[in-house]
């Protein structure tokens, strides 16, 4: 049964109370096209007429006219007992024009609004700034509404304008504003601690502070703007609500208010406009203090570009970074997530401008075959430090044990030979030239072999069963003669080529259906990973998976029967394996494993290892001792490099930290011993900026402090935060020259922040 999306219409009159009353579309404004545009459309539409009719219209008498004996009239008169027809629908043509104008109009208005912004973004910032030294980030009191802004105009130029101001704890509705002609109105809103929601004329404002606390909490959760403004008002609609008898009445009436409007559009603005004030002082930060790529570079990742100095490396070919690129791409994309296109100037600094892409397109092709193999990921806590370091201590450990109990015994298969580090790593390279050097058109040929010989011995079987009659029996055989003409052909192509030294002919045909065998279960296993995708936990809040409940039936009922296919694979793997193990108990034997380990495992296990088939003659490939051996030595020299770049990545962090701790104590020193404005523009660049050219000189001091505080604060938190795990890790680590000092200096500057 399939469930229809839209709910029924209940005759009962109750069942409509509290429903969602539907909504009615309201009229756009038409679309500025010049006069002919709309004329070929409606002439197309055959909405209009090309002449005009000028003849009288006729009069007629209807008090004794009935319309329904007219059948010319009745035919547009619904029934009395029948429900009116629905109107007719209005021609596609039209639905498009209609939705690409309103389309076209909307990206208009979001785009002269944004160029309204744009305009008094500096001026913002600049205020902002200098309103948060003032006021110690609006903490010196509890509201800044009664202040006396120093203006120059006169009262002529004055305006009132009420403008509904929303806080943490308390709503100031129709509060009464003087703007003046000298300073845009956002700008004098953020003398009184308030963020405006429009460019112009703004008629809601939030406060800094309550800004200030969704931005945290954004950046530690994820923050719906509708349901934090429905949490906002309904906590100020709680306090509103008194019972004393004191409480003025102008603002009874507004209390409906808190719960009524939809706010969210105008939150939604002021707090892109608080976003925006970041981003530029940021970019003054950036541009004041002439930050060189490399030191931007280890402000977004220390570890990675800090100061790198007397760092201690196995051969110069050895990368200082290894950078690895996140393959997490959505499958896809809805067509109404963004219909702006940002230009070139609103991308980030870190981000690739679309000009350059080609270019850098370019770069990456040549430079791509440096980087294989390479993974490694790049975090910026010092707990994350810390559990690399653990971990990587942790597999050394366990290698170095095992490779002491191996290299205390001989090969079973190779009495001669003994186990040691310069043999394991020696396989290892072997193994690695080996599979650089492989000839895949070889083992496709020895597979269509194995394949053949797997089929001939099905015929085979068939052929030693009775046949019912005698055209039976002629189709038999000669299916079984097409076997033997093919597997000759074939093994013409292949040559004298054997897989295991030593072995009959009979038994290196059995290995070749062991491998064709394996080679089934395998592509069965893959085909099965496969369609198992879209069922894969969904990284989307509130759904498990990629797909819907109906799509998700018919797709494990597929994979049941493909899962039927698999087990019945690998019991024709494991029945040719027996039979094997049989007639040759004292070769090297492939992997076995049952059905349910086969479906635990993953592509890296050994099951899928084929050296056995495609080089049988060599040690690494058919001795499991010298495969385990040779996987303990790969993950001890992989632990080994690891904790030795950790030590260099904690050292880069903590040269990184100490150098700007003291280049933003030497800034802030100086913007405080400034007194006059020649000094400023001789000394420092950031006072200057030009986004600050809308303040006085005390105005831009003051600016340029609360810059560098606030990055100074940033530095010295971080200090504190990784002083013990990095201290844990710079312990544990090889020892670098240079380290007693740098050990001295770092546990001094944290000293002195505790």
């Amino acid at each position: 049964m399939v469930r229809s999306r839209k709910a029924k219409r209940d005759s009962n009159v109750l069942a409509g109370i509290g429903t969602r009353p539907s909504r009615k579309r309201q009229g756009d404004t038409p679309p500025r096209k010049p006069p002919v545009i709309p004329k070929s459309i409606s002439d197309a539409l055959g909405i209009g007429q090309s002449g005009t009719n000028d003849q009288p219209i006729p009069q007629h008498n209807y008090d004794d006219f009935n319309l329904f004996n007219d059948p010319a009239a009745a035919e547009f008169i619904p029934h009395r007992d029948e429900p009116e027809a629905n109107p007719p629908s209005i021609p596609i043509l039209g639905t498009k024009f209609a939705q690409e104008s309103l389309e076209y109009w909307n990206a208009e208005e979001r785009r002269l609004e944004k160029l309204k912004w744009a305009a008094i973004e500096s001026d913002m910032t600049a205020t902002y700034l200098e309103c948060q030294h003032c006021t110690k980030n609006w903490t010196s009191q509890a509201s800044y509404l009664d202040i006396n802004i120093i203006c120059q105009c006169t009262n002529t130029k004055l305006v009132k304008q009420t403008v509904d101001l929303y806080a943490q704890s308390k709503v100031h509705f129709q509060a009464e504003i003087i703007f003046c002609s000298c300073m845009p109105r956002p700008v004098r809103l953020l003398h009184y601690g308030y963020i405006a929601s429009s460019p112009q004329f703004p008629k809601t404002a939030f406060s800094i502070p309550l800004l200030q606390f969704h931005h945290h909490l954004r950046n530690e959760t994820v923050v719906a703007s509708t349901g934090f403004v429905n949490a906002l008002f309904r906590f100020l609609k709680s306090r509103s609500d008194r019972s004393n008898t004191n409480m003025k009445p102008k603002n009874t009436k507004y209390e409906s208010l808190i719960h009524d409007r939809d706010l969210r559009k105008q939150f939604t603005q002021s707090v892109d406009m608080y976003q925006a004030i970041i981003l530029c002082t940021k970019r003054i930060y950036k541009e004041g203090l002439k930050l060189s790529n490399a030191q931007l570079l280890a402000d977004q990742c220390a570890r990675c570009f800090g100061p790198a100095i007397n760092e201690t490396k196995i051969s110069p070919q050895e990368p200082d970074v290894i950078i690895a690129l996140d393959g997490n791409f959505q499958h896809r994309h809805y067509t109404r997530s963004s219909k702006d296109n940002p230009t070139e100037e609103e991308y980030p600094d870190i981000f690739i401008k679309p000009l350059c892409m080609k270019k850098n397109e370019i770069i990456q092709n040549s430079t791509e075959t440096q980087v294989k193999d390479i993974k490694i990921t790049c975090m910026s806590t010092a707990k994350w430090l810390l559990r690399r370091l653990r971990n990587a201590q942790t597999v050394s450990c366990q290698a170095r044990t095992a490779l002491t109990n191996l290299l205390s015994r001989r090969s079973s298969l190779f009495p001669t030979i003994r186990y040691t580090h310069d043999f394991l790593r020696q396989q290892w390279l072997v193994e690695r030239n080996s599979q650089q050097k492989r000839c895949h058109i070889k083992e496709e040929q020895k597979l269509e072999l194995g394949r053949l010989l797997y089929y001939e011995e099905m015929a085979q079987n068939v052929w030693d069963q009775d046949a019912e009659d005698a055209e039976e029996a002629i189709l038999r055989l000669r299916e079984h003669n097409t076997y033997k003409k093919k597997i000759e052909k074939q093994r013409a192509k292949i040559g004298s080529e054997v897989i295991l030294n030593n072995l009959e002919a009979h038994k290196q045909d059995q290995i070749l259906k062991i491998w064709f065998t394996k080679q089934e279960v395998r592509d069965q296993f893959l085909a099965i990973c496969e369609q198992k995708r879209p069922l894969d936990i969904s990284r989307r809040d509130g759904r498990n998976s990629s797909i819907s409940y109906n799509n998700k039936t018919p797709l494990l009922k597929t994979l049941r029967n493909q899962a039927a296919k698999l087990k019945t694979k690998l019991e024709n793997y494991q029945k040719m394996l027996s039979t094997y193990s049989i007639t040759s108990p004292h070769r090297s034997q492939p992997e076995n494993i049952t059905y349910p380990e086969l479906l635990k495992i993953y592509f890296d296990h050994t099951f899928w290892n084929d050296g056995l088939f495609t080089n049988g003659r060599e040690t690494w490939a058919i001795d499991g001792d010298t495969q385990y051996g040779m996987r303990q030595i790969a993950y001890f020299d992989r632990a080994s490099e690891e904790i030795r770049r950790i030590g260099w990545e904690v050292r880069r962090v903590m040269r990184w930290a100490i150098d700007l701790h003291n280049s933003l104590y030497s800034y802030l020193f100086q913007l405080q011993s400034q007194n006059n404005e020649v000094e400023l523009q001789m000394d420092l660049c950031l006072v200057q900026h030009p986004a600050l050219s809308s303040l006085s000189g005390p105005g831009k001091i003051s600016a340029a402090q609360v810059i560098i505080y606030e990055k100074l604060v940033h530095v010295l938190n971080l200090q504190v935060l990784w002083n013990s795990n990095l201290l844990e890790v710079f312990q544990s680590t090889p020892p670098q020259d240079g380290d007693g000092d740098l050990k001295i200096i770092w546990c001094d500057q944290v000293l002195s922040v505790i």
